[in-house]
């Protein structure tokens, strides 16, 4: 595909670029030879709860489609699937439905409740798919904002389930997976497309247990410039093991093995 802007590609159709994203240079920061088979397919990606959670908020809330239509059912509230009530209940849903847990239905309320997050959704389109060319390496790039304004100024928002929004255990998840990386590629891709000059950045954090709580947060221009020099050598890394075709396993470096500080003082 060429660079660009397109608005109708499923997020299946998304997955099966063969372009790099964040999940990928995510993946490769832990790993090179784990990254590498995923890409080979030697090395399965098992599917988990939290992200068939994630997948049906995002379909519910950014994208606004019913259950149904997003291909999943919600397990009524109580409901035992071990229990013969529950086993009926299964039995009647569709082949190739996922089902998730009624929490799905509780964080799409709490998320439409939220005054900012409703002012971001009802501003931007949902699930844009950008394609560009990475400036460093010339490698071709993919990414998909949950939501995404395009005007004089870009404002991009991600949507991300989380175990916590209060504030300090959400900044740990923000640095763990890395979602300043997230937001810097959307930015560098919209600038580099030529769409905006400019661009801020959200995250929409919502609670997985009750009572799903809701936290708007914007990502700092020093967060994104801290992205911008951590992607530059995960950039140039990953072409150089491209280049090779050597993708090791962990950090290869020669350091010297030192005993941790308290066993120093």
């Amino acid at each position: 595909m060429k660079p660009g802007i397109y608005w109708d590609i499923p997020f299946n159709e998304y997955l099966a670029l063969p372009y790099r994203s964040k999940s990928a240079l995510h993946e490769f920061s832990k790993s090179p030879a784990l990254h590498k088979g995923r890409l080979d397919g030697t090395i399965g990606r098992a599917s988990s709860a939290d992200f068939e959670l994630g997948s049906a908020v995002d379909a519910m809330w950014v994208e606004q489609r019913t259950p149904s239509e997003a291909g999943y059912a919600i397990r009524p509230r109580g409901l035992n699937l071990k229990t013969s009530e529950g086993k009926e209940w299964r039995s009647a849903v569709s082949p190739g439905i996922t089902i998730v847990p009624h929490t799905v239905a509780d964080m799409v309320r709490s998320l439409e409740s939220n005054a900012r997050a409703m002012e971001l959704r009802q501003a931007g389109s949902a699930q844009a798919t950008l394609i560009w060319d990475c400036p460093i390496t010339g490698m071709r790039m993919k990414g998909r904002p949950d939501l995404l304004e395009l005007k004089s100024h870009a404002v991009i928002a991600d949507l991300k389930t989380t175990r916590s929004i209060e504030y300090h255990a959400f900044r740990s998840d923000f640095s763990k997976y890395n979602y300043h990386w997230q937001m810097c590629l959307y930015g560098n891709a919209i600038i580099e497309l030529g769409l905006c000059e400019t661009f801020e950045a959200w995250i929409i954090a919502v609670d997985k247990t009750p009572p799903h709580g809701v936290a708007c947060r914007p990502v700092s221009d020093a967060s994104l410039e801290v992205a911008a020099a951590e992607l530059k050598k995960l950039l140039l890394k990953y072409a150089e093991c491209a280049l090779s075709d050597h993708w090791p396993a962990h950090d290869e470096h020669e350091r010297p093995l030192e005993l941790p500080r308290w066993r120093m003082t």
